[in-house]
């Protein structure tokens, strides 16, 4: 679908749907506005029918790449919590599966800690 759009409009697609606000994704993919009217310009281009469908598809992808992420790390710690129960060194295997996911999925799950 991105054939169907330009440049500027493939950019302003992909910054919206990595969660970036209306104006601020119109202004980095390479508009020009002053004042206000990058927001008013911004919301109008968001309601394109083009770029809305193209906006739903990137973010199509994106849950979908997440969803695999988080299942490959789900088969791993379900590996570690098995061998570390069969070598009983339960806190190796934690500690190796935690670290798989912090590093892949940048889920900070070190702040969750309640120690």
């Amino acid at each position: 679908m991105s054939g169907d759009l330009t440049p500027w409009q493939e950019a302003f697609a992909r910054g919206l749907a990595e969660g970036r606000a209306q104006g601020d994704a119109y202004i980095k993919a390479g508009y020009s506005a002053r004042g206000d009217t990058a927001f008013e310009a911004a919301s109008r281009l968001a309601k394109n029918v083009k770029v809305a469908v193209r906006v739903r598809e990137l973010q199509a992808e994106h849950a979908k790449a997440a969803g695999e992420t988080v299942q490959t790390i789900a088969a791993k710690l379900n590996e570690m919590y098995d061998l570390a129960k069969e070598m009983r060194n339960p806190s190796a295997g934690t500690a190796a599966a935690m670290g798989l996911a912090e590093r892949r999925v940048g889920m900070g799950m070190r702040s969750f800690d309640s120690r």
